[in-house]
């Protein structure tokens, strides 16, 4: 009888490393190409396959180049640089101010598997997705720029050396995936929702309908750009939708502070990532508004003719109502059901008000400082016209010889000084509507957690037995650890 539960428990074991399969990871980041691969993203990739390897996964990088040592990062050296800090008075004159500031070096990212080129990895992709087994699961990061069409099904990740991934040519990808490996996603690109469409919520072959087989996250919608990629060195400035996500399945901030709260909803010591979703939709202030699959499923649900039936008034108490409710009180909007509605608004009129006013602020100020700009640029160049011919011997000849000349002409100009702080002026305001955009952006939150509250509701009500299936397929799929 021993024997016989020895054997028994033996086959059981087998059958459930079978069915339980493997993880795979897949971090995939940087530009297309050396100026549109900011430090950022190199940073964020640096933080998340640290990340990930603290939770027991080993990622396959692929960023950039791969090991090609040339430069391929764009970084910010700062104002403590003398060489750089000199040479502000011809940039602002003759390129665009701060790009003294700028340079490039080779990346840092170790475990580079290889580059981004779109054909190499869309080999190595191929190849990996056919050999795995049901059960098995792959966790895909994307960190890096994203473009929109006007068929989103071509919204596509920009990779190295000016190749693109659209998004229906990685759906074509996925056909290599045995029906029983469940693949999720990770997509914080501009105009990432087009690659919302990856979501399968047919049930996993060996799970029998408990989850989807494809699901994920993405920043934005398919027609939004997302919180923009810097080449700032401090973290703290980083709002993107990927620090706070990986920072709630770490369970600190990527500055190593404590969250802002636990993002342990269920409180079953776990961090899923839907519950990682959910922490950044609460403490993100940034521009980005991002959703699910199952989220994008219910829009996607909703018949036409619900969207405008009143039969919930209130914000129903559930997931997404309590979302709501918790956003609103993180942003100080009080109130319930329709006071909170009319108060939220009358406070987004007045910041697209604010918006309006400040852009028509900015368009006045760019014009005056354009005209100041140029009359100074030409006065410049009657003087040193060898800086029209950057690339030549006579440009080289003047930057060895009388650079210093030119840099003490230029300070001695008292329209140069204006010109700088016009320019000043505006990147100030630039920074203003940006902030701005993300207040709006907090509202756009709450009414959207408002309306997906709604639209589940409705489900319930109205949607058959396979939509709720579907619903929840996705769903669990998403609220599963890494």
């Amino acid at each position: 009888m021993i024997q016989i539960n020895k054997i028994l428990i033996i086959v059981f074991c087998l059958f459930s490393s079978a069915v339980q399969g493997k993880d795979y990871t897949f971090l995939v980041g940087g530009g297309d190409k050396p100026s549109n691969s900011q430090v950022q993203i190199e940073l964020n990739v640096k933080w998340i396959e640290g990340i990930l390897r603290d939770s027991g996964h080993t990622p396959r990088v692929f960023f950039t180049d791969g090991q090609a040592p040339e430069p391929d990062v764009l970084t910010h050296i700062g104002p403590e640089d003398d060489r750089a800090a000199a040479l502000e008075p011809l940039t602002r004159m003759m390129g665009e101010y701060g790009d003294n500031y700028l340079a490039f070096r080779n990346n840092e990212v170790p475990n580079i598997e290889a580059s981004t080129d779109a054909t190499k990895l869309s080999a190595t992709l191929k190849e990996a997705f056919a050999s795995m087994q049901p059960g098995d699961r792959i966790f895909f990061v994307y960190q890096g720029h994203g473009t929109w069409e006007k068929d989103s099904s071509n919204n596509a990740l920009l990779l190295w050396n000016h190749t693109r991934l659209s998004a229906v040519e990685f759906q074509e990808l996925l056909d290599a995936l045995d029906p029983g490996v469940q693949f999720r996603f990770f997509f914080p690109q501009c105009f990432s929702g087009a690659f919302l469409r990856l979501a399968d919520a047919s049930p996993l072959a060996y799970k029998n309908s408990t989850q989807a087989a494809q699901c994920g996250f993405t920043a934005v919608s398919a027609t939004k750009l997302s919180e923009g990629c810097t080449v700032s060195l401090k973290a703290d400035d980083f709002r993107d939708y990927s620090t706070y996500f990986f920072a709630a399945l770490d369970g600190k901030t990527r500055l190593g502070k404590p969250l802002n709260g636990s993002a342990d909803e269920n409180g079953d010591g776990a961090i899923s990532l839907y519950e990682a979703h959910m922490y950044s939709l609460d403490n993100a202030y940034s521009t980005d508004l991002s959703r699910s699959t199952s989220e994008d499923f219910l829009e996607q649900w909703q018949p036409w003719y619900l969207k405008w039936k009143a039969d919930i008034r209130d914000v129903p108490d559930n997931l997404f109502g309590k979302r709501a409710r918790r956003i609103a009180a993180i942003n100080n909007y009080t109130g319930e059901g329709s006071t909170l509605k009319k108060r939220l608004f009358k406070q987004r009129k007045q910041f697209v008000e604010e918006v309006e006013s400040l852009r028509a602020k900015q368009a006045d100020l760019e014009t005056r400082q354009s005209q100041l700009h140029e009359g100074l640029k030409t006065r410049l160049l009657n003087h040193w016209p060898e800086l029209m011919l950057p690339y030549t011997a006579a440009y080289k000849a003047l930057m060895d010889n009388q650079l210093d000349a030119v840099l003490e002409w230029i300070d001695a100009q008292e329209d140069y000084h204006q010109l700088a702080a016009m320019q000043d002026e505006n990147m100030s305001r630039m920074k203003d509507l940006l902030d701005l955009q993300r207040k709006i952006t907090q509202i756009d939150k709450i009414f959207r957690m408002i309306q997906l509250s709604r639209i589940l509701e409705q489900l319930k009500v109205y949607g058959s037995d396979e939509d709720l299936a579907a619903y929840q397929r996705l769903f669990s799929c998403e609220d599963n650890p890494l």
